[in-house]
């Protein structure tokens, strides 16, 4: 049975939601719930106070959207409160409240849509445009419950904006603020390492799951340990995800590997090759030694190309020397 990541207190006509994970089904493993189960549990509330309380690194956009229209629908008066965090997707359903409350400490994040296109030219635009369409949603969204116009908003989406309690309540995005709270992370830097800007108090501490990845190599033997078992059994039990792969299930594969390695991944007709440091493959490896040089100035000269490779500077080279080999790069969501 999958384990639902919101909890529900119902006592005559009060009501109390907890959203304390990651928010929907999770594509690749196949955990949580999606937002017809909770949609459901939601809609056999019947009562006159419904208490939201959030502390998400976000997840699901699709999810989220059901999830935030359902809230605005339901008859109940709506009070969110945020307890930690409210990033990504979870800060367009704290939208759905009638009053909203952070404690001083607390924070919002909004930041643009993102995806995993693979295939032609015709599928990469699908995408584009899929994700342009995204954001002008959300956009409005914020735009209803706030006081910032929607030139603003985009402009906060597009540079990953982490916003604090008092600026919540400046923007319209909150009405009160409380006292400040004991915030504890308990999201895996796996979860919050695709966002840029993290504050310090929601990094995890520790050994970072990426930099654990970078030290071990998988299993790919037999066993309970073995992911590629784990990654077939997700494939016969997921119809969602044989659809979202059209049915390809060699795709399926190339990206769970990368997922699995932390890695850039590359995808050739089906089949992939990783790439990471001295193990790359390359045809010609004195001309890629040349090419390097000027790589690793453009690393060293350019801050937004450190942000997008979120400071990774041997995904950065994986990339190159396989886009000098013509092949189709992946992008980590």
């Amino acid at each position: 049975m999958k384990t639902p990541w919101y909890e529900i207190k119902a006592k005559k006509d009060n009501a109390e939601i907890l959203i304390y994970e990651q928010i929907g089904t999770d594509l690749f493993t196949g955990k949580g719930v999606g937002a017809k189960k909770f949609i459901e549990d939601l809609n056999a509330l019947k009562v006159k106070n419904l208490t939201l309380r959030i502390n998400s690194p976000g997840g699901n956009v699709f999810d989220g959207n059901a999830i935030y229209n359902a809230l605005k629908a339901h008859r109940a008066e709506k009070h969110v409160k945020i307890d930690g965090l409210a990033a990504s997707i979870a800060s367009i359903i704290a939208m759905a409240g009638d009053t909203i409350e952070m404690p001083e400490n607390a924070m919002m994040m909004v930041h643009k849509a993102s995806g995993l296109a693979m295939g032609n030219e015709e599928a990469m635009l699908s995408m584009a445009s899929a994700l342009s369409k995204i954001d002008d949603g959300i956009i409005g969204i914020y735009h209803a419950r706030s006081n910032l116009d929607r030139g603003q908003i985009e402009t906060m989406l597009s540079d990953e904006t982490w916003i604090t309690a008092r600026e919540a309540v400046q923007f319209g995005m909150a009405d009160t603020i409380t006292e400040q709270v004991n915030i504890q992370n308990c999201f895996t830097g796996e979860i919050l390492g695709r966002f840029k800007n993290v504050p310090d108090k929601f990094k995890p501490t520790g050994e970072t799951f990426s930099n654990k990845l970078k030290k071990e190599k998988p299993s790919m033997g037999k066993g309970p340990d073995n992911p590629e078992a784990a990654w077939e059994k997700a494939w016969n039990a997921e119809a969602d995800l044989r659809s979202e792969f059209q049915g390809e299930k060699d795709r399926w594969l190339c990206y769970a590997r990368a997922q699995h390695n932390g890695l850039v991944k590359i995808c050739t007709g089906g089949k992939s090759q990783n790439f990471k440091g001295e193990n790359h493959m390359v045809e010609n490896k004195s001309e890629v030694l040349g090419d390097e040089t000027d790589w690793n100035k453009s690393w060293d000269s350019d801050q937004e190309l450190r942000d997008e490779f979120f400071g990774d500077r041997e995904r950065w080279l994986a990339f190159k020397r396989a886009e000098k080999n013509g092949q189709v790069k992946l992008f980590k969501s």
